[in-house]
């Protein structure tokens, strides 16, 4: 037997607070990637032109790698995108919490951009992996990476290196 159905007066209300989610799970996500990548750049050109200069490519990796793959071997990011719902979810909330930790040990004091790779990384999986699949089956692992990285808050707090 099946549960109680929504009334039809309720439909467009639940179809608008599904667009809401989804709206804040992938822009909330992607701007808050963005703005870490963007303060770990500017804080590195703070260092000097060189560390900032080495900051920015150290972003930009990860999306041309991820770019070619999208277009020359758009099947990878696809069967990322693909994955069980649940599985992606924990993915995405191991990957953001990796990328906090990526920010409080490997943030400054590098010289290789560790920090800016991984943040540009997961940046670059959760877009290019969500562009290459028709559906939003890549739509759990925004949830799973923000779900990292504020789980990551909650337990730990603010990386040392923000």
């Amino acid at each position: 037997m099946a549960g109680p159905q929504p009334a039809p007066a309720s439909r467009p209300v639940m179809q608008a607070v599904h667009e809401t989610a989804r709206f804040i799970a992938v822009y909330g996500t992607l701007a808050i990637l963005i703005l870490i990548a963007l303060y770990l750049v500017l804080a590195a050109f703070g260092r000097g032109s060189a560390a900032g200069v080495r900051s920015l490519a150290g972003v930009l990796l990860p999306v041309v790698v991820a770019s070619f793959l999208y277009v020359f071997r758009r099947t990878v990011l696809q069967r990322l995108a693909a994955v069980p719902t649940f599985t992606g979810l924990g993915a995405g909330l191991v990957l953001g919490v990796l990328t906090m930790v990526a920010l409080q040990y490997l943030g400054r004091g590098v010289s290789v951009p560790l920090a800016e790779l991984v943040v540009s990384a997961c940046l670059s999986v959760l877009v290019f992996s969500a562009a290459a699949d028709p559906a939003d089956r890549g739509l759990a692992w925004y949830y799973g990476v923000l779900c990292g990285l504020l789980v990551y808050l909650v337990i730990w707090g603010v990386p040392g290196s923000l």
